[in-house]
């Protein structure tokens, strides 16, 4: 929706810059996208959303704007450019407008408007305009409609423009003089019926989509566009002033099937003003009698007049109890009756005042909806941040570490190259230990998760299915546990991997395995802080034997990572190699610290040694790395496993492990002499504790 700074002031005192009072629409809820300055005129561009029709108008943003800066309207519109229609015609009347005055006048009985779908036309609006004059609109009206991106046409097809995006109510003039019959029938298309649309394009109708049409064709596609047949030219001498309310869905239908956009349906496909029809009917009467001249005749108002009115109670206790601040009754009816929400009661000590909402705002419904519109124009930035009431000390240190802790793990995980999934925490029961909900939406939501990588295996066997093979997903949700009556929410992370790795763009594409899965979690630990990890191989149902691990953190497990088996991933129709880890970040977030020190970078060269060792295969590696550094003085720096090894030359039932060792020291340049009684001393070790042989 665009409109211009100059326009506005039309109707409302703006003490505020431009750009002040973008910034003040948007945070109440009025999105200014852009705000530029062309030939000295402000323009501003809104993102308005689905639910706030009226901000399609000026007369609506005007609204928001006198609700935001305190001020009130001048007028709307202003009165120089308002010449109110009575119903009476005008004092001078020529022998024409008395006929047509006369013919509207009866038609209110003999069906001059007929409206055959009132579900889809509650309300049809026609007003004959006689003895006009088109031609060029005045200079203001076109600088009006350029200022916002609109080509003049001529001065009636320009006012109906004007009016729409004044009150963001649609308009249509027809050439009353090429109506069939003088007649106005508001109806369903006929199987394939046509119209010439005034883009000069030939469209096929439907029975689904709403048409006007005179006593012999279809003259327009309700709330899209008119047709050329009854176009206002040159020529046109009475004018058929159209304003309606048609039904939002069936103007949306027609609009997709038929692949036709405009001003029109864009506002009528969101709903428009039910009682500012005839309004802005009467507004455009004025400024073609002003413009263009002619004689009016009565407006002919077929269908639904008003509307029943929205009565909502609101309570202030609950205003302040939700928003947690002490707003006073005064400056709650203050903000409300300055959105056009009337109070017409005062409340008593039973019952909370009650409301009135206007005719534009079919967006409010209840009491919750009062609220929001008092907290917008109150501000967002008055509320305070507090933790709720009811949550001890404990837990008010607690959750904002949490929420700092899950995000430098979403950080972090990102950064791997790993994307976020969210999935549902209710799932299917697979057990029967799960937590039941009473009233469950289907048997595949019927019990809360106890993990989360199988929710996090189906959006990867969704994936598969769309050949998108590789995947790379992480979660971070809660999960629930119960022990006799006692139940139980954790947060955990779970983590999948899929298909192909691409971190080494030198070496080519390579499948992810065990061995990327534990180098993320590694690098994940020492993001954290995390020290004292342990992986060591574990059996689970669910993976592989040969390439399973628990993860332990101070002797405490916080997680295991793995491959899952075949079999389990048949069960769910997948076919891939799938890599999961599941984390319990409740357990974890005790162990991180985040506190850095900084260290010296080394002055004096490493020494490295290699150790070829021949180990059962049952013997891992993350136990020889800790006999190598128990047994290790402070010069081993580092210690990697660099080859693995199984088949020819080696025996059955073992494997070999070459592991590269770092030695260096902060002081000087280490000799043989002192590296060799340590790398000694670290392969007596392994042979005795763990039986390894040296190659």
């Amino acid at each position: 929706m665009k409109f211009t700074y100059s326009w506005l002031k039309e109707y409302v005192d703006i003490k505020l810059k431009p750009e002040e009072l973008a910034q003040k629409l948007t945070m109440a809820g009025l999105e200014i996208e852009s705000l530029s300055n062309t030939c000295g005129e402000w323009i501003f561009e809104a993102e308005v959303t689905t639910n706030r029709p009226d901000w399609l108008s000026i007369i609506g943003i005007t609204r928001e704007v006198a609700a935001v800066t305190g001020t009130s309207l001048r007028g709307v519109p202003r009165p120089e450019h308002w010449i109110p229609f009575t119903g009476s015609g005008t004092t001078k009347q020529s022998p024409r407008s008395k006929e047509i005055a006369s013919l509207a006048s009866f038609a209110r009985n003999d069906g001059f408007i007929q409206i055959q779908d009132d579900i889809a036309c509650p309300r049809y609006t026609g007003r004959v305009i006689t003895n006009v004059k088109v031609g060029p609109s005045p200079e203001w009206l076109i600088k009006r409609l350029k200022s916002i991106g609109l080509r003049p046409v001529n001065n009636i097809v320009d006012i109906t423009n004007f009016v729409l995006f004044e009150t963001g109510q649609p308009l249509h003039a027809f050439d009353f003089d090429k109506l069939a019959g003088s007649k106005i029938i508001v109806r369903r298309a006929k199987d394939n019926e046509e119209i010439i649309s005034i883009d000069n394009v030939k469209r096929k109708l439907n029975p689904n989509i709403l048409v006007i049409a005179d006593e012999k064709s279809t003259i327009a596609v309700a709330g899209v566009m008119g047709g050329m047949a009854t176009e206002v030219g040159a020529g046109t001498k009475t004018i058929l002033l159209e304003s309606a309310y048609f039904n939002p869905a069936m103007i949306r239908k027609a609009s997709r099937f038929l692949a036709l956009s405009s001003d029109s349906s864009y506002r009528f496909e969101r709903g428009v003003d039910l009682v500012g029809v005839k309004t802005a009917s009467e507004r455009a009467t004025g400024l073609i009698i002003k413009i263009a001249g002619g004689e009016a005749g009565k407006l002919v108002d077929a269908g639904k007049k008003t509307l029943s009115q929205q009565k909502i109670f609101l309570s202030r206790q609950k205003v302040n109890d939700l928003l947690g601040v002490e707003i006073s009754q005064k400056d709650i009816i203050k903000i409300l009756t300055s959105l056009g929400i009337k109070n017409i009661g005062r409340g008593t000590a039973r019952r909370a005042p009650a409301f009135v909402v206007p005719s534009w705002r079919n967006d409010l419904k209840k009491e919750i909806d009062l609220i929001e519109e008092v907290v917008r124009i109150y501000g967002y930035d008055k509320i305070p941040s507090v933790a709720p009431k009811g949550i001890d000390d404990k837990d008010r240190a607690i959750a904002p570490r949490q929420f700092e802790f899950q995000a430098l793990l979403r950080n972090a995980l990102a950064g791997f190259g790993l994307n976020e999934v969210i999935t549902y925490s209710l799932v299917d029961k697979i057990s029967g230990e799960e937590i039941a909900i009473k009233n469950p939406l289907s048997p595949e939501l019927a019990v809360l998760r106890t993990d989360l990588y199988r929710g996090v295996l189906s959006v990867v066997k969704r994936n598969l299915n769309r050949n998108i093979n590789d995947i790379k997903l992480f979660e971070i949700g809660p999960v629930y546990s119960q022990a006799g009556l006692d139940k139980k929410e954790e947060s955990h992370l779970a983590v999948c991997l899929s298909g192909v790795r691409s971190d080494n763009w030198q070496d080519g594409p390579k499948a992810v395995d065990f061995y990327y899965l534990k180098g993320i979690v590694e690098a994940l630990f020492l993001k954290l802080g995390v020290k004292d990890c342990q992986i060591n191989h574990s059996q689970n149902n669910v993976l592989s034997f040969s390439e399973s691990a628990d993860i332990k953190v101070a002797g405490d497990i916080v997680g295991f990572f793995g491959k899952a088996k075949k079999e389990f991933l048949g069960k769910i129709d997948i076919d891939k190699d799938c890599f999961i880890c599941e984390l319990n970040l409740d357990k974890l977030m005790a162990y991180a610290n985040r506190d850095k020190k900084f260290s010296q970078l080394p002055k004096f060269p490493a020494v490295y040694r290699d150790i070829s060792t021949l180990v059962k295969l049952d013997v891992s590696s993350g136990d020889i790395v800790n006999v190598i550094k128990a047994a290790a003085s402070n010069i081993v720096k580092d210690v990697k496993l660099f080859d693995v090894y199984t088949g020819q030359q080696i025996p059955k039932g073992y494997k070999s492990l070459v592991y590269r060792l770092t030695y260096q020291s902060q002081d000087k340049t280490l000799a043989d002499i002192e590296v060799e009684p340590v790398h000694s001393k670290i392969i007596i070790a392994l042979k005795e504790r763990l039986g390894v042989q040296i190659r």
